[in-house]
């Protein structure tokens, strides 16, 4: 009896050990709630995550968030990304299209357009921006498609519906939809 409870303590050590998650490690991670992204390409991301704002530059969005992971010091972590504001030079396509297939992000972040101004502009005017925009979907009725949604839309009808930011004062404000649509290529 006495021999398995050893070799119990011993195996629950040993995967304790195996499985890497440990306290100090999840102590130096940011999780990245909300991504901008600004520029055709290459794209400047503007991320935030506990309270904080990084930005990067980099010759895509995919390449822009495996990039994030080294800013900071600490780990910026883009597998929980909430929502995606795109700025008005972005193709957005290729953006949704690389935000989808990129092996760290989601499919779950809502997708938001900004005209009239960077999209990373938004986040240093708004730092609250994350909590803002699910409060516009919870409580302002406010329908803004997640990244496979849109994607899908993109796919199979060539065009998606997209809420459009802008601040006034203090508030952060949907002034309408627009339609995107596939480019020709």
């Amino acid at each position: 009896m006495k021999k398995r409870s050893v070799i119990g303590l011993w195996g629950l050590a040993l995967m304790g050990l195996l499985s890497g998650c440990g306290g100090r490690e999840l102590a130096n991670v940011t999780l990245v709630q909300t991504v901008a992204v600004d520029g055709p390409g290459p794209v400047t991301l503007t991320a935030a995550g506990d309270g904080e704002l990084y930005r990067l530059a980099a010759e895509d969005a995919a390449a822009g968030q495996e990039g994030l992971a080294a800013l900071g010091v600490r780990r910026l972590e883009t597998t929980h990304i909430q929502q995606l504001v795109l700025g008005p030079d972005v193709d957005v396509a290729e953006c949704l299209w690389q935000e989808a297939t990129h092996r760290e992000s989601g499919y779950g972040a809502t997708v938001w357009l900004r005209r009239g101004g960077p999209a990373g502009d938004l986040l240093e005017t708004a730092p609250d921006l994350p909590q803002r925009l699910v409060s516009l979907e919870e409580n302002g009725g406010v329908d803004a498609p997640t990244v496979l949604e849109a994607l899908s839309d993109l796919t199979c009808r060539g065009r998606t519906r997209l809420p459009v930011l802008a601040v006034e004062g203090d508030q952060v404000l949907v002034t309408g939809y627009e339609i995107v649509e596939v480019s020709p290529r």
